[in-house]
């Protein structure tokens, strides 16, 4: 799959192609966060625009992550937190 930079992809796409067998990987809520942070501190460093789709475990420290990058105003970003029950929060 050829991409150039200004081009629409989601993970889904990418790892869809990268394997015809994909397995299951466990991660701990740690390591989930810590790539969270890394992918969160790309996006910033780089400015780049992104809609996030994200179902994060319940707990401030994750909706601090993507408040983060809100913060950091990078036009037409977008984060949609899908949360079910009490847990439903808005935008941060």
């Amino acid at each position: 799959m050829k991409l150039s930079i200004n081009q629409d992809i989601s993970f889904y796409q990418l790892v869809f192609n990268a394997s015809n067998s994909l397995e299951f990987l466990s991660l701990s809520p740690s390591t989930l966060l810590a790539l969270m942070r890394a992918h969160i501190d790309l996006l910033i460093a780089q400015q780049i625009s992104a809609t996030l789709w994200v179902k994060l475990p319940s707990g401030k420290i994750w909706h601090q992550e993507l408040a983060r990058y809100k913060s950091a105003d990078i036009d037409s970003s977008l984060i949609y937190n899908c949360q079910i029950g009490e847990q439903a929060t808005t935008n941060p």
